[in-house]
């Protein structure tokens, strides 16, 4: 799926704002290991590597609460970004099981008779299905319409009385109300929830669907 403008800003704001972060804490762990030793050779008066074992000893319980501190900050951080990976993995699981939990029409072509015919390829039942087959463009009119009423999981129903289309749509509900649209057009099909037909790109779907017959 195509992002939008507006999504890739979004994307792109979020990418820069976890280098930000990346960035601050990066820079807060350095001065947390190393102002620590910095302030204490200060403090010292020397640089001189010295080679008395209880100021080694001395420096080190000195210098440990930074580390421990640095290596806390370090460890809170990576906990969370994992925490986030999680509960966005968990998301996009939900988004797609929501998406395949529903019915799907799609139109097939047999390919002994060259005759095409509708199944629900996806998950419930389809109710109340509306069907309109090969609009005559040039009378912007379709040729031939038909109620289906349901088709349950996996059940198909042969469409054998239109012998020749180049473009198909059926509108139908789930049993929740939920409404869909599945549009195809040159053997391309599309499968579109009702509440995105409004888009830019799906426009002239619903125009061909508000189509009347031709023998209106």
């Amino acid at each position: 799926m195509n992002s939008t403008p507006a999504q890739s800003r979004a994307l792109w704001l979020q990418f820069d704002m976890k280098k930000s972060t990346i960035y601050v804490f990066t820079v807060l762990c350095i001065i947390l290991i190393i102002g620590p030793v910095v302030f204490y050779i200060l403090l010292q008066g020397s640089s001189n590597i010295s080679r008395n074992l209880s100021e080694w000893a001395d420096f080190s319980n000195y210098w440990s609460p930074f580390i421990s501190l640095s290596s806390l900050i370090i460890l809170s951080y990576l906990s969370y970004i994992v925490f986030k990976f999680d509960q966005n993995r968990h998301r996009e699981s939900e988004i797609k099981e929501s998406i395949l939990d529903r019915p799907i029409l799609a139109f097939i072509k047999n390919r002994t008779t060259n005759l095409y015919y509708i199944k629900n390829v996806g998950k419930g039942a389809a109710i109340n299905i509306s069907l309109k087959a090969n609009l005559i463009r040039e009378k912007e009119l379709w040729q031939h319409e038909a109620q289906m009423y349901s088709l349950k999981e996996g059940d198909a129903y042969s469409l054998e009385w239109i012998d020749v289309s180049t473009m198909f749509i059926a509108w139908y509900q789930d049993v929740f109300g939920n409404a869909f649209y599945s549009y195809m057009e040159y053997d391309y099909m599309t499968f579109i929830p009702e509440s995105e037909i409004h888009m830019e790109k799906y426009k002239n779907i619903k125009i061909h669907f508000d189509k009347g017959m031709i023998n209106e």
